[in-house]
């Protein structure tokens, strides 16, 4: 088949996925030079009691604010292009949009 070129039949979309996924057969592995005991080792690290319930609590208005003062005013938390200094500077107004009120 040549690129781009449109598949119309349920025959060749089949056959087109088939040899689209028998290159992930085909690849070697990221991993080749990684030891396995040390994959098994950071797989293997679990989150204790405690610290799993302090992570389920609801998140509070202080610990926002505390996590919004300590960056820096023109970096952007997020894709809508909101620097945290529009944050901080509208903190009276988009406090209620950061709890989800």
């Amino acid at each position: 088949m040549r690129i781009r070129e449109l598949l119309t039949t349920q025959e060749d979309i089949i056959k087109e996925a088939n040899q689209f996924y028998k290159l992930f057969d085909d690849a070697k592995p990221l991993l080749h030079d990684v030891e396995k005991e040390w994959v098994t080792e950071v797989f293997a690290k679990r989150v204790d009691h405690a610290d799993s319930l302090i992570m389920v609590n609801p998140i509070t208005e202080s610990e926002i604010k505390g996590m919004m003062w300590s960056m820096d005013n023109n970096y952007e938390p997020s894709l809508d292009g909101h620097t945290v200094e529009f944050f901080k500077n509208g903190w009276n107004v988009t406090t209620k949009s950061l709890l989800g009120l």
